[in-house]
C-alpha cells in the first residue's frame, strides 16, 4: 500500500497550493461535480433536442400548436416526449408539402437523441427525412409491398423465412385494401419492420420500403406503475405491447424501456395529440 505523506499540522489558517492569501482552516475547496455515465447520456439527449429545436421554424411550433408542449417537455425533462414532439412538427409540415424548410441536421438531432434513448425504431424515419425522402400514401405501401416480395434477395428471403412466407400471401390475397392499415398487415408488421430495417437489406431497396417506414411512424408507449418506462409504439396500435418485448434495430416494435436516467421523467406527462389516420 502506497503511504500518503501527513501533512503539517498549521495553525488556523492554510496557505493556498500556490501561496496567496491564507484561507480558514477546515474549509475544503469546492469541487466540480463528477458526472457519471447516465448524466453524461442525459445532456447528450438534451443537447440534440436543443439543436433540432432551434432548427424548427417559429411559424411550424405556432402552427401546429406543439410549441407548448414541447417547451413543457424540455422544461421537465421529459426527453422522449420531447423528441416525439419534434417529430410531429416535422410530420405537420410534411402534411403541407413543407418539410423542406426543416435541414437534415434537424432529423439527425433527433435521430442521435433517439439512439442515445435506445428507442431504435425512431431511427429509419428520421434518417430516411434527413435524406429528404418524401411523404408517402398508403397506396404506396401497398405497391411497396408488392415490389419487396418481388425483389427481395435470397439470402435475407431465407434469413426471414416465416416474414418472407407472410408477405408473400399478403401481396397474393384478395382481402379487403383499407386506406390504412388492415387486420392482416398489423399481423404482419412487426416481423416485416425487422426485415425492412435488417442492417444486410440492399441500398437499392431503400426506395421499396420507405413507405412502410413513412406511413408507420412511431408515437411514445409508457408502462403503468410508480415509475413509467417509455418506449417506441406504431402509431396505430391501441394496444400497449408488454415492455419485456424487444425491439431494437429492426426488431418488434414494442421496445425495450431504455436506460431510465436517459428516458428522463415520467411521473407526468404532456401527451402528444394522438392521429387518428394516416
Amino acid at each position: 500500500m502506497i503511504k500518503r505523506p501527513v501533512a503539517k499540522k498549521q495553525s488556523k489558517t492554510t496557505k493556498g497550493a500556490r501561496g496567496g492569501k491564507a484561507k480558514p482552516a477546515g474549509k475544503a475547496e469546492p469541487t466540480a461535480p463528477v458526472l457519471d455515465e447516465l448524466d453524461l447520456m442525459i445532456l447528450q439527449v438534451v443537447d440534440c433536442l436543443k439543436m433540432a429545436t432551434v432548427l424548427v421554424p417559429k411559424a411550424a411550433l405556432r402552427g401546429s400548436e406543439l410549441a407548448k408542449e414541447l417547451n413543457q417537455c424540455l422544461a421537465h425533462g421529459y426527453n422522449h416526449l420531447a423528441m416525439y414532439a419534434l417529430q410531429e412538427v416535422g410530420r405537420w409540415l410534411e402534411e403541407r408539402g413543407k418539410d423542406a424548410t426543416l435541414p437534415p441536421d434537424f432529423w439527425r438531432h433527433l435521430a442521435d437523441a433517439a439512439k442515445v434513448m435506445e428507442l431504435d425504431a425512431f431511427i429509419p424515419y428520421f434518417l430516411g427525412k434527413a435524406d429528404g425522402r418524401k411523404k408517402q400514401t398508403w397506396a404506396d405501401v401497398e405497391v411497396s409491398l408488392a415490389l419487396l416480395a418481388r425483389e427481395l434477395p435470397a439470402d435475407l428471403r431465407a434469413r426471414h423465412k416465416h416474414t418472407a412466407k407472410a408477405l408473400d400471401a399478403y401481396v397474393l390475397s384478395t382481402g379487403n385494401r383499407e386506406e390504412g392499415p388492415n387486420a392482416d398487415f398489423m399481423a404482419l408488421f412487426d416481423d416485416l419492420f425487422f426485415l425492412i430495417t435488417d442492417p444486410q437489406l440492399p441500398v437499392e431497396l431503400d426506395d421499396i420500403v420507405w413507405p412502410i417506414i413513412a406511413c408507420n411512424t412511431f408515437e411514445i408507449g409508457l408502462t403503468e406503475g410508480v415509475a413509467p418506462m417509455s418506449f417506441a409504439q406504431v402509431w396505430w396500435r391501441d394496444v400497449t405491447p408488454s415492455p419485456k418485448r424487444k425491439a431494437g434495430k429492426g426488431k418488434k416494435t414494442a421496445k425495450k424501456p431504455a436506460k431510465k436516467a436517459a428516458k428522463a421523467k415520467a411521473k407526468t406527462k404532456a401527451p402528444a395529440k394522438k392521429r387518428k389516420s394516416r
